[in-house]
């Protein structure tokens, strides 16, 4: 019977288990969609605007965004129907008012996992937009969701290298980095060229700071390229 268990645990050891390592972030929550998935946020250092990623297998990577993080207070919410007299489990009546549409989702969600938790901690979920997918070294637009429960990894940077600079560019301008990371972010200029752009935002925004750091990184990257700017408010005679 011993060398059954021990079969048996090397079994799941070998078959159904995998090393966690440093970048470990979370681990993906149901339901996951094709472009965005919420994550139990292990991590609590990890800022928003971060990229993770998630191996759905050897060859293909989800790239994910952080878009907003969470934070729970699980004693706070411990039960909010319930007197000192009731049991432990909430009666049908007040799981009616937990799930009333009337209620905003996050509370509801709040709720219902203090009802199903005794951990006092704060419990923090992440949300992530999917960028893309990388497989066999090339980014692809996402046709399928990947498995709820799978671990969520910081993005390493030889992943995000191939997700953002694309074999295709042919006039690459470096125009900064990613954010917390030292991959360059950058613009194929031979698209920019043949098509028309606008850039958009609200005041304040870093418009013109944009394009003008994208016109010193042209020319000095292609010193040949010609470029006229239309300037009626003086924001670029330097």
């Amino acid at each position: 019977h011993v060398k059954k268990m021990l079969d048996y645990f090397n079994d799941i050891k070998e078959q159904h288990s995998f090393r966690l390592s440093d970048d470990l972030v979370g681990f993906a929550l149901n339901p996951v969609r094709l472009r965005e998935f919420e994550f139990l946020l292990l991590d609590e250092e990890l800022p928003a605007l971060s990229y993770v990623e998630v191996k759905h297998d050897k060859k293909t990577r989800y790239i994910g965004r952080v878009n907003g993080i969470y934070a729970y207070d699980l004693g706070f919410f411990a039960n909010p129907f319930r007197n000192r007299d009731d049991g432990v489990t909430a009666s049908a009546q007040d799981f009616r008012k937990i799930l009333s549409q009337d209620l905003e989702g996050s509370w509801r969600k709040a709720a219902l996992l203090a009802y199903f938790s005794d951990n006092k901690s704060p419990l923090r979920i992440a949300s992530a937009e999917v960028v893309c997918v990388v497989r066999e070294d090339f980014p692809k637009t996402p046709e399928h969701p990947f498995d709820a429960g799978l671990p969520v990894y910081r993005a390493s940077e030889e992943t995000l290298r191939k997700a953002f600079i694309y074999r295709k560019e042919t006039m690459p301008v470096v125009i900064g980095r990613l954010k917390g990371t030292d991959v360059s972010a950058t613009i194929d200029l031979a698209e920019v060229l043949k098509r028309h752009v606008m850039v958009t935002g609200v005041t304040g925004a870093g418009k013109s700071h944009f394009v003008k750091n994208l016109i010193k990184a042209t020319l000095s990257t292609y010193p040949e390229v010609q470029i006229i700017v239309f300037d009626p408010h003086g924001e670029y005679s330097e």
